[in-house]
């Protein structure tokens, strides 16, 4: 039983490493294999539970699309009977984020009748997770690129976003994809000649996951017929803008700012302010 278990590990390692054919490596495993890679799988895509040798296929499959395996050393195997324990260490690069995954692993088998009937593989889980999440930081340099090609007005702007990117501005409502973009930039430059964002005081939010980035500031600005603001009294020029990215890309962006940058709405603002 031993020696037909070490066998098996040492097959399937063997076919990890030449990359067999998905459909060769599931036929390893049996059809009610126990399969777990424990981890974040809402944030890591290839791991969790598979079922069956389909499953098995399948991760297989996603493993090859998403990361590089550019080590993998397994050191030990160590066999009793129909279980095995093998140890060793990886380095992965992540396809979508370009970082690299550095872990020890243990996995462990059991063999019945010649096929694998459970496999379990243990990671730095934390570390595979990190390696997934984007940069944040790269994702602050483009919204800051943003801010600095709209004022400059900068046709490398809309190279930030996705095709099918959703845009809301107050006033003009929601639009979807870049051409909405360029028809509110026409609507909004017929009325403002010069507009400039306090890019240093920015203020970045990002979430966990850094799929969200908030941005709080201050802009500046004159309107055609010469009217500037803020005025220090009641435009601040305050604004705050939320992005929300796709890989290395801006796929939804919502300005909330109030618009009646000059005080026209001058019944309302009375209105308001006579409660201070």
């Amino acid at each position: 039983m031993t020696d037909v278990t070490r066998s098996v590990v040492n097959r399937y390692f063997q076919a990890y490493r030449e990359r067999q054919p998905p459909e060769a490596i599931a036929a390893l495993f049996s059809e009610d294999v126990d399969w777990n890679i424990p981890g974040d799988t809402s944030r890591v895509p290839w791991i969790g539970r598979k079922v069956g040798r389909a499953g098995v296929a399948d991760f297989v499959r996603g493993l090859r699309e998403r990361v590089e395996s550019l080590r993998f050393e397994v050191r030990s195997v160590l066999v009793d009977g129909e279980h095995a324990v093998a140890l060793g260490e990886l380095a992965t690069r992540v396809n979508s984020t370009g970082k690299v995954i550095e872990s020890p692993f243990t996995f462990e088998f059991t063999v019945r009748n010649g096929l694998i009937t459970k496999y379990l593989m243990l990671e730095d889980s934390f570390a595979v997770r990190e390696a997934v999440l984007p940069d944040i930081e790269a994702r602050r340099k483009i919204v800051e690129n943003y801010f600095r090609w709209v004022d400059a007005g900068d046709p490398r702007l809309f190279d930030l976003f996705t095709d099918d990117v959703e845009f809301f501005f107050p006033k003009f409502g929601r639009g979807r994809g870049k051409d909405a973009i360029r028809r509110f930039r026409a609507a909004f430059e017929a009325q403002i000649a010069e507009l400039e964002h306090d890019i240093a005081g920015l203020h970045y939010i990002a979430s966990d996951a850094g799929d969200f980035i908030v941005v709080e500031g201050q802009e500046r600005g004159v309107t055609r017929d010469g009217a500037k603001w803020p005025d220090g009294t009641i435009n601040e020029g305050r604004f705050c803008d939320v992005f929300q990215f796709e890989g290395a890309l801006i796929r939804r962006t919502y300005i909330y700012v109030d618009p009646d940058f000059t005080n026209a709405d001058d019944s309302r603002v009375k209105a308001l302010r006579a409660t201070l």
